[in-house]
């Protein structure tokens, strides 16, 4: 029973950890140097963004869920629309998102190995994570206390 509770408890503190994380996979050479295709970011939504970060956005122009654009902020602001622009790219982007758009800023970047693609699945592994952490915190718990 407990570990059932454990399960439940880390799939929701995953998905509530998952609505301001949120992990991308490159796709393309639009970042080269700073991030290659296949690299995973990792991002965290915040009240605003500055001119420089590294940015995950949805364009509304683009009606498709899965379909984000990971560029840096070059000018703009949240309200008005951010201009954005690839490292690698030659001139800036079509769109300019506002802060609602933005998925976030990019905190971290791994280069993922080609066989883990295969399995890849970011918001199954994040909750795993989570329900291994949570298994370990309890174990503490119950041999120290």
């Amino acid at each position: 029973m407990l570990l059932l509770g454990v399960i439940v408890v880390s799939f929701i503190v995953g998905r509530i950890l998952t609505s301001f994380i949120t992990f991308t996979v490159v796709s393309g050479t639009s970042m080269l140097p700073t991030y290659e295709d296949k690299d995973l970011v990792v991002t965290v939504k915040q009240m605003d963004y500055k001119i420089g970060d590294p940015i995950v956005y949805q364009p509304d122009a683009l009606s498709c869920e899965t379909c984000h654009v990971i560029h840096r902020i070059v000018d703009g602001n949240g309200v008005d629309g951010w201009v954005t622009q690839g490292d690698n790219n030659p001139t800036t982007d079509p769109w300019m998102p506002t802060n609602d758009e933005v998925r976030g800023v990019v905190v971290a970047h791994i280069q993922v190995p080609d066989a883990l693609h295969i399995i890849y699945a970011p918001q199954l592994w994040w909750t795993i994570f989570m329900g291994i952490l949570l298994l370990f915190f309890i174990d503490m718990f119950y041999t120290y206390w």
